[in-house]
């Protein structure tokens, strides 16, 4: 891997104009005495020329007077600028200041294939940057390949580093079904891979307002990271009680949609149960496995012997307890790590922003969307020209009815960067150079554009064009090899 951090300096182009009512009484009086001694100086050089040879003593006094009134005037510029810079320091706003950003010269194809020693290399780039600047700066380099940084290349390694940190064999994830999105997993024993997921939670926190990471983890990490307190993020997760685990663990599978063990938490709740409750609950099969072998009849609960006393049923209950801690506490290990990372991040910037955020608005801002219709309908072209709304409509009818969420997500990818859409971002369509028409869309990820041809290329003068070659066409480019067509 070759990875180079340096700082570059910005100049603001900027220019603020300090109201006079921001002036304090001594700058105002300053400025009055200023004027008047400009004044003053031009008329006592003026008169002092007239009565230089009638009355030379005259004449020299009123000119060392307006040469010392030019002093004075000078002087009281200096003083006013310095002050004025002072006020203009104060006035400007937070969001025209800056920061320099952190600068990556990487080689692209080694992102996916080391991600964990990228991470490495940019978690502490970003801790030192974080402890100056309030908000964060990005500028990527791919050595060997043009391009020049004004967003685009940005969301490409980003969006990179995180699908290569998901499909880390050193790293565990698991998918939810809901969304084919991903959450982190760790056991106690997982030190090196909490470690991973702490810096990844820096990296998610520090690129928050502004940037995004492109569409990987579920939203339900954020839901349950935004309800751990800063004390229980400071402390060891193994520190939490059952009762607070079970508290998350319904925060993680509602925001999964998940509820295939609402009946578990429902009786994991309950002090007492009622007894057709045991029975249901024993009898499940995703259970059973974790029942006392003693309490077990071949592989069906022996329910007269679990009847038989509440200390059977108490067991049962552990039993169930069990399964909870084994099936989704390492989803909430690593999401805690995860938020160790986002925490220490606002900390760094003094920043109030754990109580601040709606974890689904966090999780859009940071992600993206992949939402089709949505997709679809952030397609915008600002002209007239027949050819182009007719592909544009292709475009936007197979992206709604036909696409896969892999080929859309693809898609997103090569015309803005990353595979997620953001919340504010929009597609927009531009036509081709007339004279150099191809069949063959260009995707501009800066600025999220794509290019359409504004005329019928020879290609499709020459074959029976249509909805269906044009996609084609639009597959070609946009997924490459992936989409495994050729055009015949």
């Amino acid at each position: 891997m070759n990875c180079a951090y340096t700082s570059v300096n910005l100049v603001s182009r900027a220019t603020f104009q300090v109201p006079y009512d921001e002036m304090n009484r001594t700058q105002q009086i300053a400025v009055a005495i200023g004027i008047i001694c400009v004044i003053g100086a031009v008329l006592a050089i003026f008169i002092s020329a007239g009565l230089d040879g009638a009355y030379p003593v005259a004449g020299n006094f009123l000119s060392c007077t307006g040469l010392g009134l030019v002093a004075t005037s000078i002087a009281l510029y200096f003083i006013l600028r310095r002050n004025t810079a002072d006020i203009r320091q104060q006035l400007s706003p937070p969001s025209l200041n800056r920061a320099p950003p952190i600068v990556l010269q990487v080689v692209k194809s080694e992102i996916k294939q080391l991600p964990v020693e990228h991470l490495d290399t940019l978690t502490p780039a970003i801790m030192g940057h974080a402890a100056t600047h309030s908000a964060p700066g990005l500028r990527v380099t791919f050595l060997g390949q043009p391009g020049v940084d004004d967003g685009g290349l940005s969301k490409d390694y980003l969006d990179d580093l995180f699908q290569g940190l998901i499909q880390c064999e050193r790293l565990c994830f698991q998918t939810v079904e809901s969304s084919s999105l991903a959450v982190p997993l760790a056991q106690p024993e997982s030190v090196d891979m909490k470690n991973v997921y702490q810096q990844m939670g820096m990296v998610i926190m520090w690129c928050t307002p502004t940037m995004h990471i492109g569409s990987h983890l579920d939203p339900s990490v954020f839901f349950v990271a935004f309800n751990l307190t800063a004390e229980e993020i400071d402390n060891s997760f193994e520190v939490l009680s059952f009762e607070r685990r079970l508290e998350l663990y319904r925060h993680l599978l509602t925001a999964q949609n998940d509820h295939t063990h609402d009946e578990l938490f429902t009786l994991l709740e309950n002090t007492s149960w009622k007894e057709e409750e045991i029975q249901a609950a024993a009898t499940r099969a995703c259970y059973t496995n974790c029942l006392p072998v003693d309490l077990m009849l071949s592989d069906v609960p022996n329910m007269p012997i679990i009847r038989e006393s509440v200390d059977n049923q108490n067991r049962v209950r552990e039993g169930l307890i069990e399964f909870a801690q084994v099936f989704l506490n390492p989803q909430l290990r690593g999401i805690h790590a995860l938020a160790g990372g986002m925490h220490s991040i606002c900390i760094l910037r003094d920043s109030e922003m754990w109580v601040e955020y709606d974890p689904l608005e966090f999780s859009a801002r940071l992600q993206g969307s992949l939402d089709k219709n949505k997709i679809a309908d952030r397609i915008r072209y600002g002209g007239d020209n027949d050819e182009i709304l007719t592909k544009m409509g292709w475009l936007k009818e197979w992206i709604r009815e036909d696409a896969s969420d892999l080929e859309v997500r693809q898609v997103v990818k090569y015309i803005t960067g990353s595979t997620g859409l953001g919340e504010t971002e929009y597609i927009q369509v531009i036509s081709q150079d007339r004279s150099s028409a191809v069949p063959f869309p260009k995707a501009h990820s800066c600025d999220n554009q794509l290019e359409l041809a504004p005329v019928p290329s020879s290609y499709e003068t020459e074959n029976d064009y249509s909805k269906v070659n044009f996609i084609k066409c639009f597959k070609l480019v946009a997924l490459g090899e992936a989409a495994n067509y050729t055009i015949v």
